[in-house]
Order: C-alpha cells, then structure tokens, then sequence
C-alpha cells in the first residue's frame, strides 16, 4: 500500500483527521488555487480505450448482478471522458455504446451547470453567490463531454432545477424531471427531484474513469430525505438561492435551498468509501490506474438513511463553528 493508500485508510478510521485537512484546504484560497494548478500541472491522468472500459463494466456488473439495462431500468452513468479516451472513439460513439447497455430503457447523467457568474475555482465557503441565469438547453455543464454530448442529443431532456441538473435519454427520462421544481423551494435531491426517482427506481449507478466518492451525486438524496423525515441533525443545513431560470421563451426568477457550502470541510469521503465497500455496495476495479466501479442507487442511500441521525457521512459537525473558514473581507 502506497503513501495514498495509507492515508485513505487512516481518515476511514479517524474521520477527524479528514475533517481537519479539509478545513486547512479551504482555508486559504490562494493557496487552493495554486494547488490545482499545481496538481494540473504534475499529474498525468492514466487513459484507456472506452472499450475496455465498457468491457470492465459488463464484467463488474454482471458480476454483481446489477442491470445496465432493460425495461423500466435506468442506468446513472458518472464518467471522465479523459480517462476512456484512449482510443479513437468519439463522445457520440461511447454514448451509443452505453444507449446499446440501456437497451428499453433510460441513460441518465449528471449535467450540473457550470456558471460564469459564480464559477468553483476556489471561492470561500461563505461566500453568497448572484443570481446566475439558468437555461438548460445552452448552459453548459462542467461534469464532462459525455453528459454534455447527452443533452445535446435529439429527444434527450434537462432538469429545469439549477443545482445538481440531470440529462437523461429514454422512456422515462421525462418522468424523472416533471415534478423538478414541485413544492417550496425544492431541493436538488428530495421528493420530486431526478436524483430521488433514481433512488426509488434504483438505478444501477456506474463510475467510468471517475473516482466514485468523488462524484457520487446520489448520496445527497439521503441528506434531503432526511430533512424531509425529520430525522437529519442540523437545522441550518440549507441556504436559499435564486436563479432566472430560461425555458419557453420567458425568464422568471426560482428560489431553490441548497446545502450549506461550509458543511462540505465535514464530509468524510474514505469513511463513506469504507462503508460503501465493507457492506457490499460498492463494487470496483482498477483498469491500468482507470477506475471502473457501480453501485445500487437504493443501496446506497438506504445506507445512509439508516444512518442519518448521526449525519454521516457527515462527521464532527459539533466542531463547525471552529472549523468553517473566516469570513471573507470586503474587497476594497
């Protein structure tokens, strides 16, 4: 085991010490950003055909019998096209290819919108975004070609919710994003949402290239679930944010609550990983440095509501106040 590995291993069973590296990163954005552009620069990311990706993934699913397709199925696919870009396939033919898996039924991907007006490059946790324009055919994604190839697709559709959006391809693509914005300043992942239909049709989640604790979206339906239940320990998890939001030719302005930005320096990534694994839910494996890995999207959140009054993968929550970076200053 590796320097990495080691110190994976040792915040899945200290979540402290994860808590607490977190809160030093987030503390100086200069610092932050000189980091990844540092880590930009030095990294070179392991590629692989998308065959052989596509080829893993059948194994590992079959393996574990979880379906990547079939009537009434939706196949949730998180990818780095990088990563499976090898060859001489295109966006378009590793799309059909996993259109050919989905077979009757529906392919689903995150296209979560990339704003220019508050764009993620290293901005303080506690600071209040504008109001950014939404319009889900034209704004872009920053979750990679393959979703961004989705919804450009004929007859594929896009959440109308601004946080967390979904692109899907399929019978039941436009169920999943109808009830979106139903209720009260509708959260991205609760009741109504594209991200809690897959968790209650169970969705077969799939990782392709991308580092499932990293980018697996679906964990949060637990988190609004919760809320929703009564059961999540933090009154002030949300935050409220308005959008302008573009659709039938008109502009009308949505407020929408979104987590709390600070309340990621406590989310406990390799003790998330530790659990997923240890219980079966998560299956995986490493195709010359590529990871390929699915899941259950019922699983996993089943999981974590069984677990939602301590608020994992949540961990140390009491310390929120001492490790939530400092009030930015005005700009002169």
């Amino acid at each position: 085991m590796g320097l990495r590995g080691l110190a994976r291993s040792a915040a899945a069973r200290a979540p402290l010490l994860e808590v607490l590296a977190r809160s030093a990163y987030f503390r100086t954005i200069a610092a932050r950003r000189a980091t990844r552009r540092s880590a930009t620069s030095a990294t070179t990311t392991p590629r692989i055909p998308s065959t052989r990706a596509l080829d893993a993934l059948d194994s590992l699913a079959a393996a574990a019998s979880l379906p990547l397709g079939g009537a009434g199925r939706t196949l949730l696919v998180h990818s780095s096209f990088d990563a499976i870009s090898l060859g001489t396939e295109s966006p378009k033919d590793v799309l059909r290819a996993l259109l050919e898996r989905c077979g009757a039924g529906t392919l689903a991907m995150p296209a979560i919108p990339m704003y220019r007006e508050f764009p993620d490059d290293g901005r303080d946790l506690r600071e209040a975004p504008p109001t950014c324009d939404y319009d889900p055919r034209r704004t872009p994604p920053w979750t990679g070609l393959l979703p961004f190839t989705l919804m450009r697709t004929a007859h594929a559709t896009r959440s109308l919710h601004p946080l967390n959006s979904m692109a899907a391809l399929g019978p039941d693509a436009d169920a999943m994003m109808r009830h979106n914005l139903d209720g009260r300043e509708p959260t991205p992942h609760g009741t109504g949402s594209s991200w809690e239909h897959c968790y209650r049709n169970d969705a077969t989640v799939v990782f392709l290239g991308a580092e499932p604790v990293d980018s697996m979206t679906i964990i949060h339906v637990a988190e609004d679930l919760a809320i929703e239940r009564g059961i999540w320990p933090i009154e002030d998890w949300y935050r409220r944010r308005p959008f302008r939001l573009h659709r039938d030719g008109g502009v009308e302005t949505i407020v929408v609550r979104e987590r709390q930005p600070r309340y990621r320096i406590h989310f406990a990534e390799q003790a998330l990983d530790h659990a997923l694994r240890s219980n079966g839910i998560l299956v995986s494996r490493s195709v010359d440095g590529v990871p390929i890995a699915a899941s259950s999207a019922r699983a996993i959140v089943d999981l974590l509501l069984s677990r939602a009054a301590s608020g994992f993968p949540f961990a140390h929550l009491g310390l929120r106040g001492l490790l939530s970076p400092p009030t930015p200053p005005e700009s002169a």
